[in-house]
C-alpha cells in the first residue's frame, strides 16, 4: 500500500524520539516504499498541522519588516521567538532573513549572533529518496553575511564568519 499506516507510525515514533534526543543533531527517514514520496510527510513533521501555518505567517511577517536597526531586529525576534526559535541574547536579525518555515522551533541563534539581510536558515529536507529533520545551532557570536544559507543540522561554531553567498 502506498499510505501504510504502520510507516507513519514508525514514522512518528522516530521523530518524537530524535526531538527528545538532546544529542541527536539530525534524523534521516528514507523512502521504503511505503508512501508516495516525501511529499507525503511535509505535514507530519509537526505535532499539529496548525503550528506548520502559524509559522509560515510570523515567518512572512518578520521577513517583510523593512528597516535595519535594531527596533527592527528586536521586532522580527519577537516574531521567530513567537514561530518557536530559540533565540538568545544580543541577536541581531536583519531584513529579509527566513528561519525554516516548517521547522522554526528546531532552529537555535545562541548569544551575540548577528544575521545580515537575507539568511536562510533551514531546518528540514525533503526529497524524493528521503525526509530529513534537523536541530540547526548558530553558536555564540557567530555572524553570517547577506544572502548566507545555512542547510538543516549544521552547527555553526563559536565566532565563526559565513561570508555572502556562502551555503
Amino acid at each position: 500500500s502506498k499510505n501504510d499506516p504502520n510507516y507513519y507510525k514508525e514514522f512518528r515514533k522516530k521523530l518524537n524520539a530524535f526531538w527528545k534526543d538532546p544529542n541527536a543533531t539530525y534524523l534521516k527517514i528514507h523512502y521504503d516504499g511505503n508512501r508516495l514520496t516525501a511529499g507525503d510527510d511535509w505535514w507530519r513533521g509537526r505535532s499539529c498541522v496548525l503550528f506548520i501555518f502559524w509559522s509560515g505567517v510570523l515567518v512572512e511577517i518578520a521577513r517583510l519588516i523593512p528597516g535595519k536597526g535594531n527596533f527592527s531586529s528586536g521586532i522580527r525576534k519577537l516574531l521567530f521567538r513567537m514561530a518557536g526559535a530559540n533565540i538568545g541574547k544580543n541577536v541581531y536579525i536583519g531584513k529579509g532573513c527566513v528561519l525554516d518555515h516548517l521547522m522554526t522551533h528546531s532552529i537555535t541563534l545562541e548569544d551575540n549572533v548577528r544575521l545580515d539581510e537575507h539568511v536562510y536558515i533551514d531546518g528540514h529536507e525533503y526529497t524524493t529518496t528521503q525526509t530529513i529533520f534537523g536541530k540547526t545551532v548558530i553558536k555564540k557570536g557567530a555572524h553570517l553575511k547577506h544572502h548566507a544559507f545555512v542547510r538543516t543540522s549544521a552547527q555553526i561554531g563559536e565566532n565563526a564568519i559565513i561570508e555572502p553567498h556562502s551555503m
